[in-house]
């Protein structure tokens, strides 16, 4: 584990907020018997192969594969600073993401940042 005791505090805080604002479907669905605290989360290791949405100019949603990792209680995304990616999140930042394996749902939305590389802030569901 690579996170510190406060991102680990506001990972969970951030968690706990983008639920609290999540419609009463999803709450019905994911309680807390089936979602993951920061501590599980940050035990999300290595690269993994996601999924990312972004919108174009015109606002149209597009999603691709990339390879993400968490790191320091963010998910970190690797891309090409000329790619089309990088580029639509420069024009607009609001971004998604989804990892699925089994029975293991991570989702996560928010405002990509560009620091040599991306990472997710903001809800992450």
């Amino acid at each position: 584990m690579f996170e510190t005791e406060a991102e680990l505090a506001e990972l969970q805080r951030l968690l706990g907020a983008s639920f609290d604002r999540s419609g009463e479907q999803l709450r019905s669905i994911f309680d807390a018997s089936n979602r993951l605290n920061a501590g599980q989360l940050s035990g999300f290791r290595g690269v993994r192969l996601v999924a990312v949405a972004t919108v174009n100019s015109k606002g149209e949603p597009r999603a691709a594969p990339r390879s993400a990792a968490f790191l320091h209680g963010k998910f970190h995304l690797a891309a090409n600073t000329e790619s089309v990616m990088v580029k639509r999140l420069s024009n607009m930042p609001a971004i998604g993401m989804t990892y699925f394996e089994n029975h293991l749902l991570i989702v996560g939305h928010g405002t990509a940042v560009p620091q040599g590389q991306l990472w997710l802030r903001g809800s992450t569901s």
